[in-house]
């Protein structure tokens, strides 16, 4: 009987034993790991409140030559917590010294203007408590606020994107996770879109997308309509350009409903109707956002690379080039233009849609003369007409409006990013529409999915694939920027002797 009891209570505790090792080994796979992982938004500000998280990625900042920043909104931290002024003064010192200052030991990277503007606070401050007790003594708990906000966005956007694809961080999750289940929601908060994202082909579309377009036309007014491009001119004009940069740098993720999210990779549909030209056709704007490692002319000459054309030849049946225009701006030309014919590849009764565009590379922002290379790149393509492809009965004539952009965000880093506006014309079914705008969010999903994974590839095995020499030009884009770049080396040129004079 004893023996009996005793076989039972040993198989019932082998088998809680197998429970768990499967437990375990379920937590511990790091594939098992990732996946739970790619269903969390992991926020900066979570991995500043949880300890070990914070030095981990302080760690991460140390082993890329880059913990500058960290230091310094740990030493605002402390200093904003400190109640008498003047212990707060001596460490307002300390900061300057260390960190504000041209060539301090860990100077940071503020722009001249930011820097400026707290010695020249600091300067009044010291004047203002000349002569005075100690006890009288002020210093303002705002005096590195600024900075600081400046400081976090860019660890936000630029070293924490890069944090959370590092292997160190993911080992880190998924040794937590042995320890703690729900580990995860101490670091971040669970997405709502669940589905599978890797199955988000370029014949799919986001699940929600018709219901999403419905409920979002319900809220709109003839009020609320925002212009997107220059509708005036056919050519490229400094008013397209000036649209674009509102667009970027006044950018508001509420105004947007993300679809999908990942690490570093968004796609989002615009809560707010656009038009171009007619107020009777506006429709929504498309928009993706990522991040990834090389410079902004790294990344516009992937975009324009054979890779890039493969993934364009999918979606079009035909794509040509009809003219080029020199600038000119006598003739209302502000910059070069490459004149483009396409045709999509859609069924009935969207298989007779063509597009005619102008396109421009619009290179821009400060020049980094050691890398010939500039801050900001603009493609902008808008609709447009050619005297080659005259309107016809045959073809309905569709608008779409796209603008690409690279950026610098760091010495290694580049944001990159797209603005889509796209009316097939005729009465389209919201159904179809949806269908439509569906498949071709997808394919510009796996293009920029091919962006960051080769990007990220050619810097890790050293090659730079993506230059002028490199890249062929297929359809005048890179005419264009040629151009571009010739007019700004030239007033570069002409500048520099009138300073000399």
């Amino acid at each position: 009987m004893s023996n009996s009891t005793s076989a039972t209570d040993l198989s019932t505790t082998n088998q809680s034993n197998n429970n768990n090792n499967n437990n375990n080994r379920k937590l511990s796979s790091p594939r098992d790991s990732e996946e739970q992982l790619e269903n969390y938004k992991i926020k900066i500000e979570a991995i500043f409140d949880h300890e070990e998280s914070r030095e981990l990625f302080r760690k991460f900042l140390k082993q890329n030559y880059n913990e500058e920043p960290f230091l310094f909104y740990e030493m605002v931290e402390k200093y904003q917590k400190i109640r008498l002024d003047l212990n707060r003064l001596q460490l307002a010192e300390q900061i300057i010294e260390q960190f504000i200052i041209v060539n301090a030991k860990y100077e940071v990277n503020l722009s001249q203007q930011i820097r400026n503007e707290i010695l020249q606070n600091w300067n009044k401050i010291i004047e203002k408590n000349k002569n005075k007790d100690e006890d009288l003594m002020e210093c303002p708990l705002q005096l590195f606020n600024f900075a600081q906000n400046v400081i976090f966005t860019n660890l936000k956007e630029d070293n924490f994107v890069r944090f959370l694809q590092w292997e160190g961080f993911k080992k880190f999750v998924q040794e937590n996770l042995k320890k703690n289940e729900n580990f995860l929601q101490l670091i971040g908060t669970k997405r709502k879109n669940l589905q599978k994202q890797s199955s988000f082909d370029e014949n799919e579309m986001p699940n929600d997308l018709e219901s999403t377009l419905q409920n979002l036309q319900q809220q709109q007014n003839d009020n609320s309509l925002k212009p997107f491009g220059d509708a005036s001119s056919i050519y490229i004009t400094k008013k397209d350009l000036e649209i674009t940069k509102d667009l970027i740098n006044n950018f508001n993720e509420n105004d947007w409903k993300i679809l999908q999210e990942e690490i570093d990779l968004k796609m989002m549909i615009s809560k707010q109707l656009y038009y171009f030209g007619d107020k009777q056709r506006p429709t929504f704007l498309i928009h993706f956002e990522g991040f990834c490692q090389g410079s902004p002319k790294e990344v516009m000459y992937f975009h324009c690379s054979q890779d890039m054309q493969e993934n364009f030849d999918k979606v079009f049946k035909k794509r040509y080039q009809m003219g080029y225009l020199h600038k000119d701006e006598k003739k209302g030309i502000d910059y070069p233009i490459t004149f483009l014919y396409s045709h999509l590849k859609l069924h009935f009764p969207l298989s007779n849609r063509e597009f005619v565009y102008a396109k421009s590379v619009i290179p821009e922002g400060k020049v980094v003369e050691e890398e010939d290379d500039y801050e900001n790149y603009y493609i902008i393509q808008k609709p447009s007409v050619h005297d080659d492809c005259p309107l016809n009965k045959k073809n309905v004539r569709g608008n779409h409006y796209f603008v690409f952009y690279s950026q610098r965000k760091s010495q290694t880093l580049s944001k990159f990013g797209l603005f889509a506006f796209i009316d097939m014309k005729g009465n389209v079914p919201l159904k179809l529409s949806s269908k439509v705008l569906g498949k071709i969010m997808a394919s510009k999903k796996k293009e920029f999915q091919t962006i960051l994974k080769q990007v990220e590839k050619d810097k890790k095995e050293g090659k730079k694939r993506y230059s002028s020499e490199s890249v062929k030009d297929f359809d005048g884009t890179l005419m264009t920027l040629k151009e571009n770049l010739d007019i700004l080396k030239k007033q570069q040129e002409l500048n520099s002797v009138e300073k000399k004079e």
